[in-house]
């Protein structure tokens, strides 16, 4: 089954937008603004709740093309991202397009061969997952399937994408932490140790590694940090990308408080 197709990977991301409060503990209800310790509000002036900020939605749009002839044929179906300020908005929206767009222009630019009669031709796939969804956070991963007229195999592809939405920047890995090189033998102690009980000698784990090891492909979520390597690289025998969630207790002591990850420690 192909990403893009009816129950395909990109399925999961089906009523994403209206369930965001399974994602985000920012969707409570019921809470009540109190006066930071020591202050009490002036005679006669009542203490109202600072407003919040919406939690934004994300809906799926496909964009699908097809070369004449058929040689070529790409079904992408893109996040949308809605809810968030104008500046926002187009900075998150721009990088999202321009990976989109970058992966679409690789495929439609090669050298593809003409389908045989019996071929449906060269065919790229496309598809998002939402990893997490706050009123401050956004981690997306976006997904492809490629398929070149007359290969064996289809070619699989996973790159995600962190926002500050408070900005729209997209957040480096390295900006979690107080310092990055403190951080390093936590995430390699951690990530082997989550590794090694489910793969034991089927692991093939580098003999030294760098934060951008385990920078290449992240997310937020939940329960913890999440490190995703792909298919093949740390566990040859294993059908799918290889992934680790780190518990944010583990990660508390290299984790900055005032960083994009600072809310997941306190």
């Amino acid at each position: 089954m192909r990403i893009g197709e009816p129950g395909g990977a990109v399925a999961r991301v089906v009523a994403i937008g209206v369930a965001t409060c399974l994602l985000s503990s920012a969707c409570s209800t019921g809470s009540t603004s109190t006066p930071p310790t020591g202050e009490t509000p002036s005679p006669g002036v009542t203490a109202t709740a600072a407003t919040p900020r919406p939690i934004p939605t994300v809906a799926g749009v496909t964009v699908t093309d097809r070369a004449p002839g058929g040689r070529w044929t790409y079904n992408f179906l893109e996040p949308r991202v809605s809810g968030l300020p104008p500046d926002v908005l187009t900075a998150v929206m721009g990088s999202i397009d321009d990976k989109i767009s970058g992966y679409i222009s690789a495929f439609t630019s090669r050298d593809l061969p003409m389908p045989a009669s019996d071929d449906e031709g060269s065919t790229l796939y496309g598809g998002y997952d939402v990893a997490y969804l706050s009123s401050a956070l956004l981690s997306l991963t976006l997904s492809t399937q490629t398929h070149i007229a007359g290969a064996a195999q289809d070619q699989e592809m996973e790159e995600s994408l962190n926002f500050d939405l408070s900005t729209g920047a997209v957040i480096k890995f390295e900006d979690l932490f107080v310092d990055p090189a403190a951080a390093l033998p936590v995430l390699e102690t951690e990530a082997h140790s989550i590794l090694a009980a489910h793969f034991g000698s089927d692991l093939s784990w580098p003999a030294s590694t760098t934060m951008a090891f385990f920078a290449g492909d992240w997310v937020f979520t939940k329960p913890g940090l999440m490190l995703k390597w792909p298919r093949g690289e740390l566990a040859p025998a294993a059908y799918f990308a290889v992934s680790a969630i780190i518990p944010w207790a583990k990660l508390k002591a290299v984790i900055a408080p005032a960083g994009p990850a600072g809310s997941f420690i306190v």
